[in-house]
């Protein structure tokens, strides 16, 4: 195993996919700041990214959501972005979801909707 590259913090983790209970995986998420990017690895191996761009200094503009198509369909969009939201809370800041899989998910989560910044609510 090769290490990580030291910009990339890491989130080690287990997924309980709610779509699919009997798959439970360790997985790890790692935001690349330099790449603007948030990456889903599964032993190394990336599953999917989350693409950003930085608002200012208080927003982050989720730009575009993708998992690989072998691994479409197992919950792992979802828990990307969950994890996306939730290390843009711990920041502090807020989010702009131009992505349409972010802003479906945001839809479905309401919990997620404080995290929008407030000019763009209306949007959800």
């Amino acid at each position: 195993m090769r290490p990580s590259p030291p910009h990339l913090r890491r989130d080690q983790d287990v997924l309980a996919c709610r779509q699919a209970p009997e798959l439970l995986e360790p997985l790890e998420s790692a935001a690349d700041p330099e790449a603007r990017r948030y990456r889903l690895l599964l032993d190394r191996q990336e599953l999917g990214f989350v693409d950003y761009d930085p608002i200012g200094e208080l927003s982050i503009l989720v730009k575009h959501t993708e998992i690989r198509p072998e691994n479409e369909g197992k919950g792992y969009g979802s828990e990307l972005v969950r994890r996306v939201f939730e290390d843009i809370r711990q920041q502090g800041k807020t989010v702009l979801p131009i992505c349409p899989y972010a802003l479906n998910f945001i839809r479905r989560h309401r919990e997620y909707v404080e995290l929008v910044r407030p000019d763009m609510r209306a949007l959800i």
